[in-house]
């Protein structure tokens, strides 16, 4: 589940879930919240879509209570009118990118039009080159193909 997804209560478990004091668990989930605030704000509103897999939706992270929560919110954030959230359902089979997780931004003024970034385990990675940044947007393409509407699998 990306973090500018996420409720307090999804990071918190996700940070505890990860180790460390308690203190640095709740640094860690206060920088999540203050990093989705400009993002997500209505006043300075950015166009996000978002492709998960399903699994994202459907597992398990804390108690029952939490996961709808944390479901409510993606229903929520999904009807925004500058936010679509779509997913890759189980009955969709493999894909070329479903070990994989990215994030594109537009940049109006550049060339290429975007900036991409992998992300891995502690670390987010540049993706450079025209070339490299290109394949990401249409592996992106790509997904959001094989993907339905938030609401076709909110149940």
């Amino acid at each position: 589940m990306p973090g500018i997804l996420q409720t307090v209560e999804y990071a918190r478990s996700v940070a505890l879930e990860c180790g460390g004091p308690p203190e640095q668990v709740e640094r860690a989930v206060a920088m999540r919240m203050l990093r989705q605030k400009p993002v997500l704000s209505q006043v300075r509103a950015v166009d996000i879509s978002v492709v998960l897999a399903e699994t994202a939706r459907r597992r398990q992270v804390g108690s029952p209570e939490l996961m709808a929560a944390q479901r409510a919110r993606l229903v929520e954030l999904d009807g925004r009118p500058n936010i679509s959230i779509r997913l890759i359902p189980f009955a969709a089979g493999a894909y070329p990118q479903m070990e994989k997780s990215f994030t594109i931004h537009g940049v109006p003024t550049a060339d290429p039009p975007y900036v991409a970034y992998a992300d891995h385990v502690g670390a987010v990675v540049p993706i450079t080159g025209h070339g490299a940044v290109s394949a990401v947007v249409e592996a992106f393409a790509e997904l959001e193909k094989r993907a339905v509407p938030l609401r076709y699998l909110a149940a």
